[in-house]
């Protein structure tokens, strides 16, 4: 592996570490600002606004979740027959080695 490649994985691991780290820091200051948010207070930071957002999650009744597992049954059988096409999109993973 050339040098270039080496410092260049080299400098991605260390920024997934980083970020790992952040997000572990960001969820305990969540604890803290969500709760004055949801009073509906308006937070600024240096840089620009907090607000305060929504992700909307469906139960759907047990009629269709039986629908919704027959269809899959039925994705699968066209993959194994060969009927279905694939689409791969390549990605960058990294994982901490075990025991670090």
């Amino acid at each position: 592996m050339d040098q270039e490649v080496k410092n260049a994985l080299l400098q991605y691991e260390e920024y997934k570490l980083q970020a790992k780290d952040l997000e572990e820091k960001m969820d305990v200051l969540k604890l803290v600002i969500l709760p004055v948010m949801e009073l509906g207070v308006k937070l600024e930071g240096h840089s620009g606004s907090f607000e305060l957002k929504e992700r909307a999650t469906w139960k759907y009744s047990p009629e269709l979740e039986e629908k919704k597992a027959e269809i899959k049954g039925f994705e699968a059988e066209e993959v194994a027959k060969g009927i279905a096409t694939k689409k791969a999109t390549q990605y960058l993973e990294y994982r901490v080695a075990k025991g670090e």
